[in-house]
């Protein structure tokens, strides 16, 4: 419990939260299904961040499969003042609820592009498009698309 303290303290000490950190949020619909994302990113150079992210996809029957996918990204960002667009190549792990009512999980590799405008100093909205790209599973979907309409707060 020490070590973890300790590791704890420095982590956070050498890191600091002021301005350093931000969550994303995001809704949107693809194939008449609801989805929910969630990023939790930390700014590692003024114009890169690093993070995680988490996305949740309803079912459609016969449409689209359930699914939620959990990694790890890096956001790139460039673009005029007041307004941040981006790329972010990542990977991670996607869980698909199949029609036959089986799952299905795999790795693979994923793009984010958006582009968010900036409301005040640490609040930001825009669009987000995702593509993932399946590499193992012969019976989940070999890729899928969604575009979300997200919240930035950078803290």
């Amino acid at each position: 419990m020490k070590l973890i303290s300790i590791l704890f303290v420095l982590f956070f000490s050498h890191t600091g939260w002021a301005g350093n950190w931000a969550f994303q949020g995001g809704l949107g619909m693809t194939e008449g299904a609801a989805n929910l994302a969630l990023d939790l990113d930390y700014k590692s150079r003024p114009r890169q961040n690093i993070g995680a992210y988490f996305q949740l996809g309803t079912e459609k029957t016969g449409v689209r499969e359930q699914f939620w996918s959990l990694g790890a990204d890096i956001k790139v960002f460039f673009g005029p003042k007041g307004w941040r667009l981006y790329l972010a190549p990542g990977f991670g792990v996607t869980s698909f609820t199949l029609n036959n009512g089986e799952s299905e999980t795999t790795l693979g590799t994923l793009m984010k592009v958006g582009t968010l405008h900036q409301l005040s100093r640490d609040l930001f909205f825009g669009l987000e498009y995702l593509m993932y790209f399946n590499w193992f599973a012969e019976d989940a979907p070999a890729g899928f698309q969604v575009m979300n309409a997200t919240l930035r707060i950078e803290f």
